[in-house]
C-alpha cells in the first residue's frame, strides 16, 4: 500500500464519517518544522534554503536539511537497537485506535497509568497527555519537571499489548542509557515524541494517524500526526 493509496483511504474514511452524522473532528497533533526550532542537544539543526525562486526561475525549489528526530517524529527499533528500520514497518502500523491518559510532569508510575482501567484493553495505541509542550518550548533533558516514564510503568504498557506510544514532550526517558526506549523497542512498540495540541482532544478514545516519510536506512522520521474524534 503506497502513500497515495493511503491518502485515498483516509479521505474516504473522513468523507464517510462526515456524511453519516457530521460530528467528526480532525485534530492536528504535529509541530511545525522551521529554521531555528529547538532540536535535541547534539542533533543537527534545521536549515531550509530556497534554491530556485519565482523571481529568478519562475518556480520554487527548497533544500530542506533536517534530522530524523526533529519535531513530531516516530521511532522504530533501529533508532537504538539492531532491528526493524522505518521502511520495514507496514504502513498499517501507523494507524490505530488510541487511548488518551493524562499524566503528571514528573516521574510517571504504573499507578498513574492504571487509571485507564479496562478501557486500554481494546486499544493498540496509547497517548500520554502531560501538556508539557504547552508551557515549555525549550528542550532541556535536565528538567526535573518533565514527564519521565519509570521502568515499571513501561513494563506495564508492554503487558497491555500496546503497539505504539506517544507523548507531548520531546522525550520521556532518562539519558544517557535510555532504558525506556530500549525496552519498548525491544518489544516492537513504536514511539512517537514531540506531539503537540493534545489538550484539544475531547475524547479518551480516538483514531490516530502518525504517518512518517518513507526514508531508506533510518530508524526514525518526522511524521504528520493527527487524530479523528467521532
Amino acid at each position: 500500500m503506497d502513500t497515495c493509496f493511503l491518502s485515498l483511504i483516509v479521505l474516504s474514511y473522513i468523507q464517510k464519517q462526515v456524511l453519516l452524522d457530521g460530528t467528526m473532528r480532525i485534530i492536528d497533533l504535529t509541530q511545525k518544522i522551521y529554521e531555528g526550532m529547538n532540536v535535541y542537544p547534539g542533533d543537527p539543526e534545521v536549515k531550509i534554503t530556497e534554491e530556485c525562486t519565482l523571481a529568478k526561475d519562475g518556480y520554487t525549489v527548497f533544500k530542506i536539511q533536517i534530522n530524523d528526530q526533529i519535531g513530531t517524529h516516530i521511532e522504530t527499533q533501529y533508532h537504538m537497537l539492531q532491528g526493524k528500520r522505518l521502511v520495514d514497518e507496514h504502513i498499517s502500523r501507523f494507524i490505530g485506535i488510541a487511548h488518551v491518559i493524562d499524566v503528571p510532569c514528573r516521574k510517571i508510575t504504573k499507578d498513574d497509568l492504571q487509571q485507564s482501567g479496562d478501557s486500554l484493553k481494546s486499544c493498540e495505541f496509547l497517548l500520554l497527555r502531560s501538556r508539557y509542550s504547552q508551557t515549555r518550548k525549550n528542550i532541556n533533558v535536565n528538567d526535573i519537571n518533565r514527564p519521565v516514564l519509570g521502568i515499571e510503568a513501561i513494563k506495564w504498557i508492554v503487558e497491555q499489548g500496546i503497539r505504539l506510544i506517544g507523548i507531548d514532550c520531546f522525550d520521556f526517558d532518562e539519558p544517557p542509557h535510555y532504558p525506556g526506549h530500549k525496552y519498548l523497542l525491544k518489544h516492537n512498540v513504536l514511539i512517537v515524541e514531540g506531539l503537540t495540541n493534545l489538550g484539544s482532544l475531547v475524547k479518551k478514545r480516538i483514531k490516530l494517524f502518525v504517518i512518517p516519510l518513507k526514508i531508506e536506512r533510518t530508524g526514525a522520521s518526522p511524521c504528520r500526526a493527527f487524530a479523528i474524534e467521532e
